[in-house]
């Protein structure tokens, strides 16, 4: 498969897969989709490689879905609400999370700018993870009348416990980079520009020792964290896609847009 949204590349036995849409925020759709579940199955078949970092292109990490292509199916009117768009990213979103969470490599996401809703999904199904201290981590569903998909309500509770899971994605809150380090949602905080280094440290750290220790240890450590979150994700899917033909996506969609400069997402 040829790829023009993302990158990855190869340094040793530590891949690097970058989410490369900068001007779109590398916010996921149904061109970069099918490109990162495609990047993610072909390192997890790779023997060769024990570890992986996820960063994004520019000083972004992930905006989550793509919501000016959702605001575009609004306006050319042919369904009554943008569902099926978020069917269609939610698909390649949950897909992305299984394969982080089952692929025997190490996972250090490198969240190097903002970060939302896919973008927190893929945070959480990582198994490390790093963030620039100027960072803004925020949930973002319910900012733009949708419910939380890829995951979000079944890691996000384990990650900082069901009180503080529930405030940050009902009041979507942001998380402060250093603040997720004490609750345990982050593992380091960089310097500026100095998230990627870090991970590749780190990733490279986890890939010096015996691959096939180190995926029982992700196997076993990840158990819990996976069991049921299938049939979980499809729910939030179908949650998504609901509000997605609400009036509240809608109107509350619109006020987002107004608020940002021109050239997002464009």
């Amino acid at each position: 498969m040829q790829y023009n949204k993302i990158r990855l590349e190869r340094h040793g036995a530590v891949a690097l897969l970058t989410l490369d849409n900068p001007a779109q925020m590398n916010a996921v759709d149904q061109q970069m989709g099918p490109q990162l579940a495609h990047a993610l199955q072909s390192v997890a078949a790779d023997g060769d490689l024990r570890a992986l970092v996820l960063t994004g292109a520019g000083d972004v990490f992930c905006a989550g879905g793509n919501l000016r292509r959702a605001m575009q199916a609004l306006a050319a009117g042919l369904t009554a609400g943008a569902g099926h768009v978020f069917l269609a990213y939610t698909a390649w979103v949950h897909q992305a999370v299984h394969l982080l969470l089952t692929m025997p490599q190490v996972v250090v996401a490198a969240v190097n700018g903002p970060t939302a809703g896919a973008g927190l999904a893929w945070l959480l199904a990582s198994d490390l993870a790093v963030a620039d201290e100027n960072a803004r981590i925020r949930p973002g569903f319910l900012g733009v009348g949708l419910t939380p998909a890829g995951g979000v309500t079944h890691l996000l509770p384990q990650a900082l416990g069901p009180g503080r899971a529930t405030q940050a994605l009902m009041q979507n809150q942001d998380i402060d980079p250093r603040h997720a380090v004490a609750l345990g949602l982050l593992n380091a905080v960089s310097p500026p520009g100095q998230a990627l280094d870090m991970a590749m440290a780190m990733a490279r750290q986890a890939a010096a020792g015996s691959a096939a220790a180190l995926a029982r240890t992700k196997a076993l450590l990840g158990h819990q964290r996976r069991q049921g979150l299938l049939a979980h994700m499809e729910q939030e899917r179908q949650a998504t896609a609901t509000a997605a033909d609400g009036p509240d996506f809608r109107r509350l969609v619109a006020k987002f847009f107004h608020k940002q400069p021109a050239s997002i997402g464009e």
